[in-house]
């Protein structure tokens, strides 16, 4: 798996990624960075760049490169899109542990996908060797409002970056009303 990870980082290609943890899922992107243990994905959804992934390889079961694929990538070339694919900022992809410490260096918030499933749109609050705490950002949605720790050997992904996290994440701008 190793050598398809690092031949889809070499030559900058589109693919799809089928991830396994109890449940299928499926990402479509490119590879932006990877290490023994965790890759890390820039997302792609109807030819624009929405976010990172960052999952281990032993959760990976297949990187699928079709036609497909290979004329998505293409439609990317031609818009100008597969230039601008990268990471403006250094993640350190050795541990769980060193991947929240740089999300968390740069303040970013993220969503934490653990326990098969769950997932939280969550600022990262403090760092153990062992699990992470977590506070939800609030909105009317979230199940809960609490700090949250999790162990890092139940965390399946965790994705940040994305329009919804920065949306969530904003505090309203005060506007001053004029009085008449």
């Amino acid at each position: 798996m190793s050598k398809k990870i690092k031949y889809h980082y070499d030559n900058k290609l589109h693919a799809k990624f089928i991830r396994d943890n109890g449940q299928q899922k499926t990402n479509h992107g490119y590879v932006v960075g990877y290490s023994t243990d965790f890759v890390l994905l820039q997302e792609t959804r109807w030819f624009k760049l929405t976010g990172f992934h960052i999952f281990p390889v032993s959760m990976l079961k297949k990187i699928h490169f079709s036609n497909w694929n290979r004329r998505y990538h293409k439609i990317m070339i031609w818009r100008g899109l597969v230039e601008t694919v990268g990471i403006n900022y250094p993640i350190d992809l050795t541990n769980w542990e060193s991947i929240f410490e740089s999300l968390k260096k740069y303040s970013l918030n993220v969503t934490v996908e653990f326990n098969k499933g769950v997932s939280l749109y969550s600022s990262i609050v403090k760092i153990l060797p062992q699990s992470v705490y977590i506070q939800p950002i609030e909105s009317e949605k979230s199940i809960t409002k609490e700090v949250t720790e999790i162990d890092f050997e139940n965390i399946s992904n965790i994705h940040f970056s994305t329009k919804i996290i920065h949306k969530k994440s904003r505090q309203p701008a005060k506007r001053k009303v004029k009085m008449r």
